[in-house]
């Protein structure tokens, strides 16, 4: 069963894909457009998946660090100096 910590990583490179397909003819690649009907967003929803990624990464860093979440713990970096 996958963890909180895979479940926050696949979500991430969910998204990382989407960006990375993005390009004139799909949602989010399109400019603005602002018809009678309301008009289409498409820069609002891009920015939505950066502003989302950038919730992710953080959630992430969170949880590496929590073993409750799937995380490995806290680390210690030790260093001899010659």
């Amino acid at each position: 069963m996958a963890t909180y910590l895979d479940n926050l990583k696949a979500r991430r490179a969910a998204i990382a894909t989407e960006l990375a397909d993005l390009d004139p003819t799909k949602s989010g690649g399109k400019a603005d457009n602002s018809g009678s009907g309301g008009g289409t967003r498409h820069t609002a929803y891009r920015l939505s998946l950066y502003t989302e990624l950038e919730s992710l990464d953080a959630r992430i860093t969170q949880a590496e660090l929590d073993p409750d979440l799937g995380g490995e713990g806290p680390f210690e970096i030790a260093s001899e100096v010659e």
